[in-house]
């Protein structure tokens, strides 16, 4: 079974004026120990109550051997090791450091060559058709793309919204409750199926520049943002772009 994936940009590495593209995973949940325990009841001579005490004294050995001072390495799996770090303030120098300012930070795990090689031979990816994290947008950058779309396009909701601009419902939504306040939207339609055409208010911070060659209606200018503001969410969605002939379809937010 192939493994979903988006491709995510952090601009700006620290501070270093250079972007770094990574790969997100969208991993499942982990399966409950009874899988396991009916693995084995359906593969070995173990029962699952073999196997649930089985794992019980994994878990106790792993925690005496750790707590001792020592690696832990389990056959055909891999290494668990400690990982410590400092809980208090301390000089520069490391000096006036006490033992009850050294707390655990976590488990390392390092697994078996022979069991990565595996996982890496066996797995397979495929890019997700949606993405779990929005784009980030200022309120000025976000307000040019909202009035250039609605130059050409009769509405907006808040599934085009989604599309257009790679936002998760929720971000699209929060997005959208801002555009109005400030006046660039106009909310129209009934409760539950909601969809905005652009807003007869415009902030004074904002100048109306129409689009060269149209008409100077509500529908066909851009707004210059004088100040921008925050990134509202930051959370990358794509999916394809609906159709967009015929009336609204029902759209919650």
């Amino acid at each position: 079974m192939n493994i979903r994936y988006n491709i995510l940009q952090l601009k700006n590495e620290r501070g270093s004026g250079h972007s770094r593209r990574f790969v997100h995973l969208q991993q499942q949940r982990a399966e409950p120990a009874s899988r396991l325990e009916e693995l084995a009841e359906r593969n070995t001579t173990l029962t699952r109550a073999d196997m649930k005490a089985a794992l019980s004294v994994v878990r106790e050995y792993i925690c005496q051997e750790l707590t001792a001072g020592h690696q832990v390495y389990l056959p055909e799996v891999g290494y668990f090791a400690l990982s410590a770090m400092l809980s208090g303030k301390t000089g520069s120098d490391g000096s006036g450091i006490k033992a009850n300012e050294i707390r655990v930070r976590t488990i390392r795990f390092s697994p078996e060559k022979q069991l990565l090689s595996e996982v890496r031979r066996k797995v397979g990816f495929r890019k997700a058709a949606q993405a779990n994290i929005s784009k980030e947008y200022t309120m000025a950058e976000l307000t040019r793309r909202v009035t250039d779309y609605l130059s050409t396009h009769p509405y907006l909701t808040r599934r085009i919204m989604e599309n257009e601009f790679q936002l998760t419902p929720s971000t699209a939504y929060r997005w959208l409750l801002r555009l109005v306040a400030s006046g660039v939207l106009k909310k129209e339609g009934v409760q539950g199926s909601p969809y905005y055409t652009m807003g007869n208010k415009v902030s004074p911070t904002m100048t109306v520049i129409p689009h060269a060659g149209t008409p100077q209606t509500a529908g066909s200018v851009v707004l210059s943002v004088a100040s921008a503001a925050p990134p509202c969410g930051a959370q990358l969605r794509s999916a394809p772009r609906p159709s967009l002939s015929g009336s609204p379809s029902p759209d919650i937010g």
